[in-house]
């Protein structure tokens, strides 16, 4: 199995200070990108970042196997890594409250799901991001299992693979692909400035044609392009 790319701790900071919204706007910069859709932290306050590992569920055959459970999992990654659980489609619930004690003691950055979660009472009050579809008291157990770990996901209608970086708020989740992250945080930050710009001039009543400058600046790269070839997953 390939190595997960690593992510260096300077460009994993910055990242801590960028909305999804602005990491949408500096992926369309270099025209990469995927956003997960109807998935949404069980806390609203909540926000996620991190180098994104990936747990792979399929409907259960008895043939599929992976070896893994959330437990293994988050014994498996490394701190600040971020678990994506790809439901295959299941209504029924995927972790719960003692599975995201287990997460935090093991010091991950979250967890996202397109499918579901119980005790989301409990789970609001912890120091864990959790992102999901909804919540449910149905069991999956009889229906899914992981059948592989650290592969490229379809989560939520996002093609995620395990070194990609995410970012998510209540707006949503956005990935950004492992080849683009340190090329994103420069436009990210010029982005922040220029929203900056645009608020002020909004609040001090700039004219229609100096707010779409700004905007128009906004959609204009800054550094270099990156190598968009994809690396092998």
């Amino acid at each position: 199995m390939p190595s997960v790319p690593a992510v260096a701790a300077a460009v994993a900071a910055a990242y801590r200070g960028f909305s999804s919204s602005i990491v949408t706007d500096a992926l369309a910069r270099f025209g990469v990108g995927a956003w997960m859709d109807d998935v949404l932290p069980v806390n609203p306050a909540w926000r996620v970042s991190g180098r994104v590992r990936t747990m792979c569920y399929a409907p259960r055959s008895g043939m599929k196997h992976a070896g893994h459970t959330l437990y293994t999992m988050a014994e498996r990654v490394e701190p600040g890594d971020v678990v994506i659980l790809a439901a295959a489609g299941t209504r029924g619930w995927l972790l719960g409250e003692n599975m995201a004690h287990f997460c935090i003691n093991h010091r991950l950055a979250g967890l996202v799901t397109d499918g579901r979660v119980r005790d989301a009472l409990e789970l609001a009050e912890l120091p864990l991001p959790i992102f999901s579809a909804g919540t449910s008291a149905r069991p999956s157990s009889s229906e899914v299992e992981v059948v592989a770990v650290d592969v490229p996901v379809r989560c939520a209608g996002a093609y995620v693979r395990p070194g990609d970086f995410i970012v998510g708020d209540r707006d949503g989740i956005v990935v950004a692909p492992h080849e683009a992250i340190e090329a994103l945080v420069l436009e990210a930050e010029e982005l922040l400035v220029l929203e900056k710009e645009q608020e002020i001039a909004i609040r001090d009543g700039a004219p229609a044609a100096a707010i779409a400058e700004i905007s128009r600046r906004k959609k204009v790269r800054k550094g270099p392009a990156f190598d968009a070839v994809a690396r092998k997953a």
